[in-house]
């Protein structure tokens, strides 16, 4: 198939199943490919009379499409990258690794890294710790921690000590005890009174995030327990 040009505007590129050609197709009026019943679709071949049915292309084509704009994210979007199965993750990340490493690319591996650890989270996390630039594996690391700690607070908890850099740990530490205390409060204040005894200075990140959250769970029982905490 030969290389095409970005659609037009409120347009989509599909491929047609009589010609095995990648057309352009009109959106209806809810910005969705319309439905091949009470009239063909508007193709920029004009070979209308050929056409029988037609599919959108695989996303991993339109991801590809998309890596060739200035932004690919706006082009390929977070909706569209929810959609992503671990395998055609894993051919993303490939496709990311050939960018020019810039804010670009760090959000838009941010996003798909954060989908994938949705699904394999200690598998994301191992692959964010592989990110050379230290401010861009933060980064990255702290997506991970953050869908990873909404679905299995006690799995990212445990995995968060084995983090070498203490300035990413306390980034991820600190969005750990956000999320993990919005849920479960309780659970989120005994292991960050454990785990203080051990590393102080990165749970020191985790304070205004942890007693913001128990505030609203409990103001009374809130207060009670800042007399417990390490200094």
């Amino acid at each position: 198939k030969s290389e095409k040009t970005e659609p037009g505007e409120n347009s989509e590129w599909v491929e047609t199943s009589a010609t095995g050609e990648i057309d352009q197709v009109s959106l209806d009026a809810d910005g969705k490919i319309p439905p091949l019943s009470g009239g063909s679709p508007t193709l920029s071949t004009g070979q209308l009379s050929s056409i029988k049915s037609y599919t959108r292309l695989p996303l991993l084509d339109e991801f590809k499409r998309a890596m060739q704009s200035a932004n690919p994210l706006a082009d390929f979007g977070k909706a569209q990258i929810q959609q992503l199965s671990v395998q055609e993750v894993q051919s993303c990340l490939d496709m990311i690794s050939t960018m020019e490493w810039g804010p670009e690319a760090v959000q838009l591996l941010k996003e798909v890294v954060s989908h994938w650890a949705g699904m394999d989270p200690k598998a994301a996390a191992e692959y964010a710790m592989t990110i050379n630039s230290l401010r861009s594996r933060g980064t990255i690391m702290n997506a991970v921690i953050d869908a990873w700690s909404k679905t299995d607070p006690v799995a990212a908890a445990e995995y968060t000590k084995s983090i070498e850099s203490r300035l990413t740990r306390s980034a991820v530490l600190s969005t750990l005890i956000n999320n993990w205390s919005k849920s479960d409060p309780q659970a989120a204040l005994a292991w960050f009174r454990e785990n203080a005894k051990l590393d102080g200075k990165a749970m020191n990140s985790c304070t205004t995030a942890l007693f913001k959250n128990l505030i609203q769970y409990d103001i009374a029982w809130s207060l009670a327990q800042v007399w417990d905490l390490p200094n």
